[in-house]
């Protein structure tokens, strides 16, 4: 993929915040009636720990305050969590990529992405983005209302091509009594195997100042422009 610079430069230059974190769980909380997540950009590497260099299983899920002494968790046992794909900003792709040159200057995926959840061998939900959006119920909190459990990301390609690829999901939570609404999106900014951190932390940070909050109607357009120079250079 050739290099290429956008007008999503000026965005990045004009909002850049610095967001480097660590590759941890998404942490998840009820309150004020909603799906609470308070650090809504995560990180993931493909090929992390034993998998493959085309999926991961990182980050994974775990309730707010489950590390605190003594531990505390505003979910009850039972109470379900459940995802929903989203599309990014204003641009009307679900998936995004940063190949890693230059500044950050996202454009269409080369590789779909299949996000699935297995327990004991057998298959309890699985969306593949290339048929759009959607999501379905991860799992249950134990009758602590405890859970850390994970999801496995998979590129439809052996070895993906290098950079940066971002998603998004709303959280929610189906059986809770009372009703909740669901959470703000959660940004996943994961990176191919091996890539330079600096370019992981550029994305997120990228992520970070253009994406959370929503993009203004301003953001946007420079979004939705980038977009565009993009996919022409793409098919050149």
């Amino acid at each position: 993929m050739k290099r290429f610079y956008s007008a999503l430069v000026i965005g990045c230059l004009i909002f850049g915040v610095s967001t480097a974190q660590e590759h941890s769980d998404v942490e998840v909380a009820i309150e004020d009636g909603a799906v609470e997540v308070h650090e809504r950009v995560a990180e993931g590497e493909f090929g992390s720990e034993l998998n493959d260099a085309n999926t991961t299983d990182d980050p994974g899920f775990a309730p707010e305050g489950a590390e605190d002494t003594p531990a505390t968790t505003t979910f009850v046992g039972g109470q379900q969590l459940a995802f929903e794909t989203i599309n990014l900003g204003n641009s009307g792709l679900n998936f995004w990529y940063w190949d890693g040159t230059g500044t950050p200057s996202f454009g269409a995926s080369p590789h779909d992405l299949n996000i699935r959840r297995e327990v004991a061998g057998t298959v309890i939900g699985s969306i593949d983005l290339s048929d759009g959006n959607g999501g379905f119920t991860m799992f249950a909190a134990n009758a602590d209302g405890f859970f850390d459990e994970h999801l496995d990301f998979t590129l439809d390609a052996t070895t993906p091509d290098e950079g940066v690829y971002v998603f998004g999901l709303t959280l929610s939570s189906p059986n809770a009594t009372p009703a909740v609404d669901p959470s703000e999106p959660v940004f996943f900014v994961m990176a191919s195997q091996g890539l330079d951190e600096d370019i992981h932390e550029a994305a997120v940070d990228y992520v970070a100042a253009n994406l959370v909050p929503e993009p203004s109607a301003g953001i946007s357009a420079l979004i939705a422009a980038g977009l565009v120079i993009a996919g022409i250079r793409r098919r050149r």
